[in-house]
């Protein structure tokens, strides 16, 4: 796939619920889950940080600790 290893940005801070439930819904143009599109997300990775994004600092964002990784797949 040739978008390992680069990062495809950032989908904002996401709010917990007391439960650590959250739903966050994005649209955008830079990703895509169509097979042959060069900007298809399948199959990559994605990092949860335990903190909260200043928008600042990279590459970051002195987000915190990761706290999570998972493999984006389609269902």
């Amino acid at each position: 796939m040739g978008l390992c290893g680069v990062s495809l940005g950032d989908i904002g801070n996401i709010k917990l619920d007391n439960n650590g439930h959250a739903t966050k819904s994005v649209t955008t143009n830079r990703w895509s889950i169509t097979d042959k599109a060069v900007n298809n997300i399948i199959g990559l990775g994605i990092i949860v940080h335990g903190g909260t994004d200043d928008y600042k600092t990279q590459p970051t964002g002195n987000s915190g600790p990761r706290i999570g990784c998972g493999v984006i797949v389609k269902q």
